[in-house]
């Protein structure tokens, strides 16, 4: 009887190990993990109406990226990588006085907030590829619960991060932006 007894409980671990956890324990958290700001810089992509709108942008990074490739053809990912993305709009330099109206080019209109704009969604990483300045990138995509998805690459320089300039086509950008740096904090 004794024996019985250890041959099941060993059986019992070797299918609770076999069967792995579930697969929100497999992923690991991503290296944007955390919140980086972007200070005060002239932003005219805001407003069309108004060039001279300058903004400071702050993104959080929370969760975990998981890719299933398990049937070797599809690939699925687990929405628990959330971001978060904050947008203060000026009519200064020193981003002090804020402006009375804003515009983003992909917020619906009945989502808008004056003068500060926030939209919360997901993200996915993709694979690493060499930009045409010759750096290492991580290609990314935004999921905004405005409906606007946004494809784009990143690189982090110590506690420094950049983008390219995104697109909506589908295709990723090769291009980083090293003028406009999110600095984590």
């Amino acid at each position: 009887m004794k024996n019985r007894y250890v041959l099941l409980t060993m059986l019992s671990s070797i299918l609770i190990y076999g069967c792995g956890g579930s697969s929100s324990d497999s992923g690991k958290t991503t290296v944007l993990e955390g919140t980086w700001i972007r200070g005060c810089s002239l932003d005219s992509k805001l407003n069309v109406n108004d060039p001279n709108v300058y903004s400071v942008i702050k993104l959080t990074f929370s969760g975990k990226n998981i890719m299933d490739v398990s049937d070797g053809i599809s690939v699925t990912y687990e929405e628990t990588a959330k971001v978060k993305r904050e947008i203060n709009t000026y009519q200064d330099l020193s981003c002090s006085v804020p402006t009375d109206i804003y515009t983003p080019p992909d917020v619906h209109p009945d989502n808008w907030r004056y003068p500060i704009s926030t939209v919360s969604g997901q993200f996915v990483l993709f694979e690493d590829i060499s930009t045409t300045g010759g750096l290492q990138a991580t290609q990314i995509s935004f999921y905004y619960n405005t409906g606007t998805d946004y494809y784009n690459i990143f690189y982090i320089n110590a506690d420094t991060l950049f983008f390219g300039n995104p697109t909506f086509s589908g295709r990723f950008p090769n291009t980083l932006d090293l003028t406009q740096e999110f600095i984590k904090q």
